[in-house]
């Protein structure tokens, strides 16, 4: 660094002190017009070091804060219970029948999985686990029964009633 930037450092940090203690932010104007009158170089260090500076101390303070707050938030998580502890539980209190077809599944997602014997690649071993899957459980399932039609009744030809009915 120059002497220029080491001065206007300096200078500023002690301001920025000063400002903060006092709250007077008119010092900037009048350090800066003192500086300006004998070397404009220094006047744009100093005020570059005042506004860089003041950023730094803004940006730590949000780092502080942001800080502070995910760990007030940690916090509070961990004092609450894992809502999936409390599911499982009570999902196996509940005694509620499962239907066939998802007993069907189930047993299919219990059944210890073999290992596919071929060299296909695992993507499509998987796309044919889950063919194999679907096969399954379509045969679990009982098939849609279909609405049987009545018997068709020929039609019986009515004589018209009038000139009004053509049909």
């Amino acid at each position: 660094m120059s002497l220029a930037d080491d001065l206007a450092d300096k200078l500023a940090a002690r301001l920025i002190e000063h400002i903060h203690k006092t709250g007077d932010e008119e010092m900037i104007n009048i350090i800066s017009k003192s500086i300006g009158d004998s070397s404009q170089t220094l006047q744009e260090a100093f005020i570059t070091s005042i506004r860089v500076q003041r950023a730094a101390i803004r940006a730590d303070e949000l780092l502080d804060a942001r800080i502070l707050e995910k760990a007030a938030e940690a916090k509070a998580k961990a004092a609450q219970p894992d809502e999936t502890e409390a599911t499982a539980k009570d999902a196996v209190e509940e005694d509620a029948p499962i239907p066939e077809p998802a007993k069907a599944q189930a047993e299919t997602r219990d059944a210890p999985k073999e290992k596919p014997k071929s060299t296909v690649s695992r993507p499509a071993a998987r796309t044919a686990e889950a063919d194999e899957a679907r096969k399954t459980a379509k045969a679990a399932e009982p098939a849609p029964k279909t609405p049987e039609k009545p018997a068709e009744k020929p039609e019986e030809k009515q004589a018209p009633k009038g000139p009004w009915d053509l049909g």
